[in-house]
């Protein structure tokens, strides 16, 4: 500490205890002081170490000032170890904003009482400088930091490097289609309660950077007959033919396995016209007489505005995957957008029993865009 304020033209006060004596120093002092600028005539940065100095001619003066700092090195020069650095600092204080980030979080029940936080986070890729010729390669690393609010617990931080071979075809296409994300996918199981997320994307052609940052209120599923959150996708594909019991993911499997088809989350909700619409949530916990209640079906409805879209306007459907082992019922569902107009949605999915329950809100958005 003491080598930290003789560098910086700070002040370190050691083996005194009289705390009156040292707030009134610092207070005497913080009340007359001037703050002298600078700015260098070569501006040419290379990472050097710029000595400053600093002097009065007025007697009884002391002058606190740093001895010099180091020039900002140029990306293309810095080691490994120093971007990662850069990287690491942008994701525990800066918030860069050389490009927006997107994300998505999805809620479900984890093993040991823990919940499941789904994240999607994605960029454009015509946000990233692409390598000249016939394979515009793209290179990015994402870092990604969710922190507890409350508790006193090391947060988790992932790091992740996306190099995608693309084409050029591929990046005119995306330059003029909304739905394309370059997308970086995971799962982290951690207690119930308050946390931050946060996200930084970094080009690592040009230096650029984004980053997205949300607070989470991460719920828990001990209670009775309580569902996850509702889940919205286009992204669906064939599961790989374990039983539920089968994975690494506790008794309950993977959440985003339902029936024979596993869903995959996305950072942005935005479809062609044309597309199917992916919808699913477990009820955990489930009672007897929710099972009976699930044979009648799944229930959905769809907002256009504040306008329910009736059932001749939409080709949608739903069913129900009962597990009364595990006490869980999978709801998964599906809109095809075919007949819909371009516009936002809202989708409304509807509980086992609700006319005797306090509904929570099993609702998400989605925009459909033209062909």
């Amino acid at each position: 500490l003491l080598t930290l304020a003789r560098t910086t033209g700070g002040r370190s006060i050691v083996n005194s205890n009289d705390m009156g004596a040292i707030l009134q120093s610092v207070l005497e002092e913080s009340s007359h002081y001037y703050v002298l600028g600078y700015a260098p005539r070569n501006v040419h940065e290379r990472g050097r170490f710029r000595d400053l100095k600093v002097s009065v001619s007025r007697p009884g003066v002391d002058v606190r000032a740093p001895r010099g700092y180091y020039e900002r090195k140029p990306f293309d020069r810095q080691s490994k170890k120093e971007r990662s650095a850069a990287l690491y600092r942008a994701l525990l204080s800066e918030a860069p904003s050389d490009f927006p980030v997107e994300a998505s979080v999805g809620f479900f029940a984890g093993p040991d009482d823990r919940t499941a936080v789904f994240f999607s986070t994605g960029i454009r890729p015509g946000d990233l400088a692409a390598k000249k010729g016939r394979k515009p390669d793209l290179e990015t690393t994402v870092v990604l930091r969710l922190g507890s609010r409350i508790r006193e617990s090391m947060p988790v931080l992932l790091e992740q490097e996306l190099r995608p071979e693309v084409g050029r075809e591929f990046m005119e296409a995306a330059s003029e289609d909304p739905t394309r994300y370059l997308v970086y996918n995971g799962r982290i199981d951690v207690p119930p309660g308050p946390y931050v997320l946060k996200v930084v994307f970094r080009d690592d052609r040009s230096d650029r950077m984004g980053s997205h940052e949300r607070r989470l209120n991460v719920p828990g599923f001990a209670g009775s007959s309580v569902p996850s959150s509702l889940l919205l996708t286009r992204q669906a594909g064939p599961r790989d033919g374990r039983r539920d019991g089968d994975s690494d993911q506790g008794p309950l499997g993977d959440p985003l396995e339902m029936g024979d088809m596993k869903l995959m989350p996305e950072p942005v909700r935005a479809i062609r016209q044309g597309h199917v619409v992916y919808c699913a949530f477990p009820l955990y916990n489930a009672a007897a007489e929710d099972f009976e209640a699930a044979e009648q079906g799944m229930q959905l409805g769809l907002l256009r505005g504040e306008d329910w879209v009736g059932p001749g306007e939409v080709t949608a459907g739903g069913q129900p995957f009962p597990d009364p082992e595990n006490g869980v019922i999978r709801f998964v569902g599906w809109i095809d957008t075919e007949k819909l107009s371009p516009g936002r949605y809202t989708l409304l999915a509807v509980l086992p029993n609700h006319q005797e329950r306090t509904m929570p809100d099993l609702s998400g958005e989605f925009e459909v865009l033209p062909r």
